[in-house]
């Protein structure tokens, strides 16, 4: 008789039960549901010579406008920069307005600053940009040549003010800048 009480449940248990197992089964779907915004996956892709580098960027806004993400993959550094008015579009380094750079440097060798190529922005919402670039100096052994890159970085946001980031960072950006204007008007390289 005990386990005959046991098996027999009573109507409004099974209701109960139903309800339980319609609200566990929701939230079951409502958890495996993907965010609308996702966070950015915060990488950099590129090949370098044809080979294949990864990193995760440190990349920068300023509320002046300039962009720069920054990484470093084994020994190889990249750093994209925009002085410009930060928007989506396609940015040439061989412009006569200098609005892109890229600098590459391959383990203890010297920084080069690519001259043909470009720097895209697809999309820069809110606290991520998504991009692509490629570029190239040089050619044969001694030349760099950067293919298939691509970002996807969140971005931090930063004050000109700020100066106990912005401070170093713009000291580096100016000596890029400083670096590839004077290559550039007098046709040299870095």
């Amino acid at each position: 008789m005990c386990l005959a009480g046991a098996l027999y449940l009573k109507p409004y248990t099974m209701k109960t039960l139903s309800k339980l197992s319609i609200l566990l089964i929701l939230i079951v779907i409502i958890s495996s549901c993907k965010k609308n915004n996702p966070e950015p996956d915060n990488n950099i892709y590129w090949k370098v010579n044809g080979v294949a580098k990864v990193a995760k960027p440190d990349a920068s806004w300023y509320d002046d406008n300039t962009f720069m993400l920054e990484a470093t993959s084994g020994k190889d550094y990249i750093n994209l920069f925009i002085d410009s008015t930060f928007h989506t579009g396609t940015f040439r380094l061989d412009s006569p307005y200098y609005e892109a750079l890229i600098e590459y440097q391959i383990g203890n060798g010297e920084p080069q600053f690519l001259e043909r190529g470009t720097l895209t922005i697809r999309s820069s919402e809110g606290a991520n940009a998504q991009g692509s670039f490629y570029g190239s100096i040089g050619t044969g052994a001694s030349g760099i040549n950067i293919t298939e890159g691509s970002f996807n970085a969140k971005l931090h946001l930063y004050s000109t003010s700020d100066t106990s980031y912005y401070s170093d960072t713009l000291f580096n950006v100016m000596k890029i800048k400083r670096l590839a204007l004077t290559n550039r008007k007098t046709g040299r390289t870095p």
